[in-house]
């Protein structure tokens, strides 16, 4: 790689109110140093961090937005790298602080070129993953279940002339979207893929929406041009409708029509995508302190937490340190997306750690460490923030008791953080009144034991998303006899969760008429019974005396009658039901009035299983 040098400091004047001390900072600034420059303790440092609600805070090396807010506060002006200044930053600096900065230093960081990262996005089905798979050669979507994406990969890609772009493949389900939002934030191009025979769906604009957020350039792929319902006219007029200004209707959004499954254009998309990179001008350092962010996390059963890794600036080697939120790790083993053991990885390279103290979360920001015990020390603080498993309470195992309504505890169980994480969000789009859904515990691995004990406690059932139910534990299931429910495609998975809240929907009563008959003339009879007969013609159904059924006499639309039958006889003789257009004699408890043309009526009240209400999007 061509080493360049790059100015890096901006010089802040003062404007306004302050000590006139100016504080000079860099990006591998600690807190401990700052506060010294600064005339204030560490914990006065930390304290303030906190108070701003500086949720990124995973390490001491901090983003110089971060320490201008605190230089500001104490009164101070500050040195900022100037290619670290955002636009938001800088309007900030003008709006806030009424600071003005100017080029007046260079730093010794040696900046190179580096390779983009690529994240290509779109609806499900729409053959994201049949293009990754034709550029890497590989059967990625037979892997995966139902042929869908579910987990973030991220893999290198070397072309015809040596140059490497780094892919990250994103699930295009509405209920991955979080996993989908993550890879807009570490991506410098999105290739968005767009099927022309299905056009633009809901995820594809969700998925334009997370990478202009990002402030991401888009490249549009539209795919399956070869089938027979093609139309890729129509698929450009609705992505217009979106706002991506395609090439083709006068706008600066490149857009080249493949088929993935046959390689069609797939070349000629790569080379739009190097060229896009091209004008970003993509640059790394390499002598600095190490940045990176957590792709995904899992568990294995030698290695212990594994995370998959995007390096972004710097170079993580075996044995650095390195933090994590509420974590760290001295790095035991590297493996690149092949899983071949590396030594070192450079920015834009995609890397599987071992070492992890515990699992960081998806998403997480990793910064290397001087020492181990900065890093001990800087994971202990955020680890209350942090946490990922949620122990039930005591107040939840009594609500699930005395609880006026249904509810339904669920005790989670995933093999990735990233698979977690989608589950539960997709949960949250469930609201019905009559049955609760809580989830009480969430974890990684498979499913234990305690976690079958746990939900009997509060008789709830126990879920698994791409985890197995070991057989050692079915001794723990019969025991307790508790519900689990598995599978590794999540739409199923929520079908599933769906069944087990119908269940616990109350029953309600529905009243179903089973006949109707016309009161034809009345009897008045004379003995020990001097009770009144109603000699009818069955026009409907069946009349039925039994316990279940219930009769009522209607006058025009009036009910002035509802009770029992004390007899249902046809001729002389006691009969159980009266079918249609057959006659016979009704008599009815309590002895109610009743005249020639009424209408009797019988019905039953029959037990209905209701369900929730969850639009559940396949």
């Amino acid at each position: 790689m061509r080493s360049v040098k790059i100015p890096r400091v901006v010089s802040v004047k003062k404007v306004g109110r302050g000590s006139g001390k100016t504080v000079a900072v860099r990006d591998d600034m600690t807190i401990a140093e700052l506060a010294r420059r600064m005339g204030k303790s560490t914990g006065a440092m930390q304290t303030m961090f906190l108070l701003l609600s500086f949720k990124q805070l995973f390490s001491l090396l901090l983003f110089s937005d971060m320490l201008l807010k605190v230089a500001a506060r104490h009164g101070h002006d500050a040195v900022v790298p100037s290619d670290r200044v955002s636009s938001q930053v800088a309007s900030k600096l003008v709006t806030h602080f009424r600071m003005l900065p100017t080029v007046t230093v260079s730093s010794n960081l040696e900046w190179h070129s580096r390779s983009p990262v690529v994240t290509v996005m779109g609806h499900v089905d729409h053959g994201k993953t049949t293009l990754l798979d034709r550029l890497r050669q590989t059967s990625v979507a037979a892997q995966e279940p139902g042929g869908i994406t579910q987990h973030i990969g991220a893999f290198r890609v070397q072309l015809d002339d040596g140059s490497e772009v780094t892919f990250v493949d994103t699930p295009g389900h509405a209920l991955f979207a979080s996993l989908r939002q993550r890879g807009a934030n570490v991506t410098d191009v999105v290739v968005l893929v767009v099927a022309a025979d299905d056009g633009v769906k809901d995820q594809t604009v969700q998925s334009i929406r997370y990478a202009q957020h990002a402030g991401v350039p888009i490249l549009v792929a539209i795919n399956k041009c070869d089938k027979a319902n093609a139309d890729v006219r129509k698929t450009m007029e609705q992505l217009l409708q979106c706002g991506i200004q395609l090439e083709e209707m006068g706008g600066d959004v490149q857009v080249v029509n493949i088929s993935a499954l046959k390689g069609t254009n797939v070349k000629e998309l790569v080379e739009a995508v190097l060229a896009e990179a091209e004008l970003l001008n993509l640059r790394a350092h390499v002598n600095g302190p190490a940045e990176a962010v957590i792709l995904e996390s899992f568990l294995d059963l030698h290695r212990g937490p594994v995370a998959t890794v995007l390096v972004q600036q710097g170079v993580i080697s075996v044995g650095s340190l390195l933090v994590a939120s509420s974590t760290w790790a001295r790095v035991r083993q590297m493996s690149d997306d092949v899983g071949k053991d590396v030594e070192r990885a450079f920015p834009s390279m995609p890397i599987r750690i071992s070492g992890w103290r515990a699992l960081p979360t998806a998403g997480d920001l990793v910064f290397a460490m001087k020492t181990e015990e900065e890093a001990r020390e800087l994971a202990d603080l955020h680890k209350k923030s942090t946490r990922h498993t949620h122990i039930i309470s005591e107040e939840l195992q009594e609500s699930s008791s005395r609880a006026e309504k249904p509810i339904l505890p669920l005790i989670i169980k995933a093999d990735t953080l990233g698979s977690l994480e989608a589950l539960v969000q997709s949960l949250k789009t469930y609201s019905h009144e009559e049955v609760m859904l809580k989830v009480a515990l969430t974890g990684l691995g498979s499913i234990s034991d305690s976690d079958i004990e746990m939900a009997a406690s509060a008789e709830g059932i126990v879920v698994g998303f791409n985890v197995k139910l070991p057989r050692s534990v079915n001794g723990s299931v019969k025991k307790w006899k508790v519900t689990v429910i598995t599978h590794n495609v999540i739409y199923r998975l929520l079908m599933l969760i769906k069944d087990q809240l119908n269940i616990r929907v109350p029953l309600s009563f529905q009243e179903v008429i089973t006949g109707e008959a016309t009161i034809l003339q009345v009897f008045q009879l004379r003995g020990k019974s001097n009770s009144t007969v109603a000699g009818c013609r069955v026009k409907t159904g069946s009349l039925i005396n039994s316990k279940r059924h219930r009769f009522r006499i209607l006058r025009g639309k009036s009910v002035i009658h509802e009770g029992a039958l004390s007899s249902l006889k046809r001729v002389k003789e006691d009969v159980h039901e009266a079918k249609k257009e057959t006659e016979c004699g009704i008599t009815f408890r309590n002895d109610p009035e009743f005249r020639e043309g009424d209408t009797v009526q019988c019905y039953s009240s029959e037990k209905v299983q209701n369900t929730v209400s969850w639009n559940i999007d396949l």
